[in-house]
This record gives structure tokens, C-alpha cells and sequence, in this order.
């Protein structure tokens, strides 16, 4: 019997490559024959757009292609019913404006504490998947506060700049705070470095492996001598790709040319995530 481990990519950031590591990461996993579910706990639709290539999930939904969210299957306790399939081995939970109402019921309605409604309503799918993998939206939320709560493992994109020095304080208070007060057992998997531009940089940073440019590299220094992050940073990054970046528009398609490209950095995680876990 399968027991899925359920896997978080947060940040209290915009524009680092939450959706992107997520859609990458479900997609790598379910290609290498695990059966694998995504969920969009974000407003913005964006994994669930990804990885249906819809243009609008409102009208999916009137047309009946989507039988519902993930904020209907946490109301009604039955995620089942509203599964999606994308291939052979990967599923989703889409997700509208609909989640916006999450905060006002859990706190006006749900008995129990108002972080562990995702956990609670994930439970009876843990025994047919290999892995789960959460996307979250740029800022402290219920529906962050959720994912975390119902996760194993939570991966942290980096996009090496400045504003994210004090993003990643803030995520890492909440992981304690979820830890402390309804998750005990949820783990960082990681600090992953996202959107790092390599264009101009010279010779092999000793620690990634691969070329990092200077400004980048100060940052990623940082936390590498950081006493708390520094035993977190994962040992490879995700460069800044033009293939990568028109994943949303061309998918995780057979037809799309350039799949591989877009996909390549992300396979160090993908191996790593299925040994450790």
C-alpha cells in the first residue's frame, strides 16, 4: 500500500518560482512511474492553469470539465470527487477565488484548528499516491498555514536577491509556528535557489557546481555562512531559462519542444526528494 509523502513549496514571496518548482516537480515524479497528486492552494490558479493548460478554470467548471476545488473538497470532506487527471500517473486539485472563503471557515465554521483542514481532508488519498506535492500562495495565509500543515516536507525556492533574505525569516518563524502548534512532524527539505541568472558568470561555483554570477553569489554566500540556513541549502540551483519560463505557456506536453530544457534542472531535486523520502 502506498503512503504518500506530502510535499510543500512555499515562500513569503512573489516571483520566485513556487508554481513553476511545483508543476516541475509533480510532472518529474509522475514521469518516473510514481503515482503523484498536485494541489493549488492558491488564489491565482496558477498550477492548476499549468498543468490543464485551460484558459479559465470559472469555465471549466460551468462546463463541467472540473467537477469543483480543492476549497469544495475541504468542505465537503470527500477529495475524491473532485480529482482531475493530467497523465497516467498525476492528478490535481484545482483551485479558484472560491479559496479566498477558506480563512472566514475555518474560523467561523471548522471544529477543529484552522491550519489543519487541508491535512484532514487529504488523509484518505495518502494510501493511492506515491507523492503529494502543495503550491502556496506568495504570503502568510490560511491556506499557506494549510499546506504547511499538511505536509512532510517543505521545499523553499530562493530567487538569490535581497527582498528574499527577509521573506525567508518570515517562512522560517511560520514552519516553526506550524511545527509548534499542529505539525510536529513537518520538515525543510530545503533552501532551493530558483531564477538564478548565470549569463556572464565564469568557471564553476565550488558548492553548486555550476557557474554563479557575482551578485548572485553574495547572497547565496549569506546563507551559506548563515548559522540557521546554511545546513538547508540545497547543493544545486535552477537557472534562469527562457524553456522554463514558457512552461506556462506551452505545458508539460509532448508536443512542447522544448520540455526537456525546461524540465533538466529540476531532476537533481526530483532524485533527491525520491532518495531522502
Amino acid at each position: 500500500m502506498k503512503t504518500a509523502k506530502v510535499v510543500c513549496v512555499a515562500g513569503q514571496k512573489g516571483g520566485i518560482a513556487k508554481t513553476t518548482t511545483t508543476g516541475s516537480l509533480a510532472f518529474l515524479a509522475s514521469l518516473s512511474g510514481y503515482q503523484t497528486l498536485a494541489i493549488d492552494m492558491d488564489t491565482q490558479s496558477d498550477l492548476s492553469l499549468l498543468l490543464t493548460q485551460v484558459d479559465d478554470i470559472d469555465d471549466e467548471i460551468q462546463k463541467g470539465f472540473f467537477k469543483g476545488t480543492v476549497f469544495d473538497a475541504m468542505l465537503e470532506g470527500r477529495p475524491e470527487r473532485y480529482i482531475n487527471h493530467v497523465n497516467e500517473n498525476l492528478d490535481v486539485l484545482v483551485a479558484n477565488d472560491d479559496l479566498a472563503n477558506l480563512p472566514a471557515y475555518v474560523y467561523q465554521e471548522y471544529d477543529g484548528h484552522p491550519s489543519e483542514l487541508l491535512r484532514v481532508t487529504i488523509e484518505p488519498l495518502l494510501p493511492a499516491y506515491d507523492f503529494i506535492f502543495i503550491d502556496t500562495p506568495p504570503s502568510l495565509s490560511e491556506m499557506m498555514t494549510n499546506a504547511l500543515g499538511a505536509s512532510d516536507y517543505v521545499v523553499i525556492p530562493f530567487d538569490g536577491s535581497r527582498y528574499n533574505l527577509n521573506a525567508l525569516r518570515r517562512l522560517f518563524k511560520t514552519v516553526n509556528k506550524i511545527q509548534e502548534r499542529v505539525n510536529p512532524t513537518l520538515e525543510i527539505f530545503g533552501i532551493l535557489p530558483t531564477l538564478i541568472d548565470t549569463s556572464g558568470a565564469k568557471g564553476r561555483n565550488e558548492y553548486f557546481g555550476q557557474p554563479v554570477r557575482s551578485d548572485y553569489k553574495l547572497v547565496l554566500n549569506h546563507l551559506l555562512s548563515h548559522p540557521e540556513y546554511k545546513d538547508y541549502m540545497l547543493k544545486y540551483i535552477i537557472p534562469k531559462r527562457a524553456a522554463t519560463d514558457r512552461l506556462s505557456y506551452a505545458g508539460f506536453t509532448s508536443d512542447n519542444p522544448e520540455l526537456e530544457r525546461a524540465c533538466e534542472p529540476y531532476l537533481p531535486l526530483v532524485e533527491e526528494l525520491i532518495q531522502r523520502v
